[in-house]
């Protein structure tokens, strides 16, 4: 049984970005796609996308969360238990969403779980993929504590410290970042660095220290 699933998008002021993500979405191939554009105090891209309407999405306009917060609202006002969080500079395999619900039910009989795409960026923490709302239930996922950053990487770090991780090699998107060297340092890029340092704060806080292994030095069991 395909179950519905939700695919989160916070934006704000990356109109662009997010119109070439939603086509793309039209062409992933499952059934029962919800699709959530969370404008977060970004009326002009909630107005574009009224009048240049893309098929099959729920348009929320909110204000001013930041990009964690809008997760949170997000998953608040989705139907579906399922749901990806997502990035409007992502572009999604045809296959990946098949893929991801297959892997959740395969390796987690109990319903709780994160199953991490391949995003070319994501060092096997699961930077995005797809969970649910019982597993943000148990770990506190997405708090306020976080403005941008970390809240991935700790719901990935306490799943897999639970046993209910799993990175999917097959579960594929890509994320066109500054990072991969195939996206502009744009405003928006830079706006959000303003929260690292105080996010970054927040997770070892909460988590204690934590750094980011490469994908060959955990593939190695280092």
């Amino acid at each position: 049984m395909n179950e519905p699933i939700a695919i989160i998008i916070p934006t704000r002021n990356r109109f662009n970005k997010l119109r070439r993500c939603l086509l793309n979405l039209e062409e992933v191939d499952y059934p029962k796609k919800e699709i959530l554009v969370v404008c977060d105090d970004d009326l002009e891209t909630y107005n574009k996308l009224m009048l240049n309407p893309v098929d099959d999405i729920k348009l929320l306009l909110t204000e001013r969360l930041e990009f964690v917060g809008a997760v949170r609202y997000g998953i608040k006002r989705c139907e579906s238990d399922f749901f990806v969080y997502y990035n409007d500079d992502m572009l999604m395999d045809v296959n990946c969403l098949d893929v991801a619900i297959r892997e959740f039910n395969d390796k987690f009989k109990d319903g709780i779980g994160l199953v991490g795409f391949d995003d070319s960026i994501n060092l096997f923490i699961g930077t995005v993929g797809l969970t649910n709302k019982k597993t943000v239930e148990k770990f506190d996922a997405f708090p306020d504590a976080y403005i941008h950053f970390y809240s991935d990487t700790e719901l990935g770090l306490r799943c897999r410290k639970a046993g209910c991780f799993f990175w999917s090699h097959d579960a594929k998107v890509d994320h066109i970042h500054p990072i991969t060297k195939r996206a502009i340092l744009d405003p928006t890029y830079i706006d959000s660095s303003k929260n690292l340092e105080h996010d970054r704060r927040s997770f070892v806080n909460r988590n204690g220290n934590y750094s980011h292994q490469s994908r060959d030095a955990i593939e190695r069991g280092l």
